[in-house]
């Protein structure tokens, strides 16, 4: 094992871990209970690249654990929420040095740029295609479309504003590059099953109860 590596077992299987002697490191273990025998299909071994995060977030889990009064459900969820994202953006980066440049190019441009307007069009045209072999392409090689991963990305910056500012939806709206806030609204519930201030107020409520 090294440090920063996600290792998943299902019943019956074993993993050896080790470390240096000299510069040794500590592993969190969590055990997720599901009808699903044979796992949940996830690679074996993912692999963060970032440390810091991971020591974070190992210091909050273990935190929350030991709060009573925190919603086992809940922090079930954000546990397994946050590993599988790590699964998810360790096996899109590994594959990235795999995609022809215009497709690397094209997911650079919508993580950076994805609360701009954008067609695409545009995105075809920066990778010197026709939108149709651009479809096909970037369908082949990530199993998703082009419209699909940008609308990831602004979930994603609405679910960060959501809890961590009071701005209000319709400004969320706008600065994670939604046509209105009824856009928003539209495709919050349909990914994530609530409305954004829904999302928001249920947040809040876990927060003041674990303070409280």
């Amino acid at each position: 094992m090294l440090p920063g590596q996600l290792i998943w077992n299902k019943p019956g299987d074993l993993t050896i871990g080790r470390s240096d002697f000299a510069d040794p490191y500590r592993c969190l273990a969590v055990t997720f209970v599901s009808k699903q025998r044979a796992g949940l299909g996830l690679p074996r071994f993912s692999q963060v690249a970032n440390l810091e995060e991971v020591v974070n977030f190992t210091a909050e889990a273990v935190k929350l654990f030991h709060d009573d009064a925190f919603d086992r459900a809940v922090l079930r969820d954000y546990l397994l929420g946050r590993l599988l994202f790590w699964v998810e953006l360790h096996q899109v980066q590994s594959k990235r040095t795999e995609f022809p440049s215009p497709i690397q190019a094209s997911l650079a441009w919508i993580e950076k740029n994805f609360a701009q307007p954008c067609r695409i069009g545009e995105l075809a045209r920066l990778a010197g295609w026709s939108v149709a072999h651009f479809h096909e392409v970037f369908r082949r090689h990530l199993g998703t479309t082009p419209h699909q991963v940008l609308a990831r990305h602004r979930l994603r910056a609405a679910r960060e504003r959501l809890v961590s500012t009071s701005q209000p939806v319709k400004r969320i709206a706008t600065e994670c590059g939604f046509a209105d806030a009824s856009a928003l609204i539209h495709a919050f519930k349909a990914e994530v099953g609530l409305t954004p201030n829904a999302y928001r107020k249920r947040y809040m409520r876990l927060v003041l109860e674990r303070e409280g």
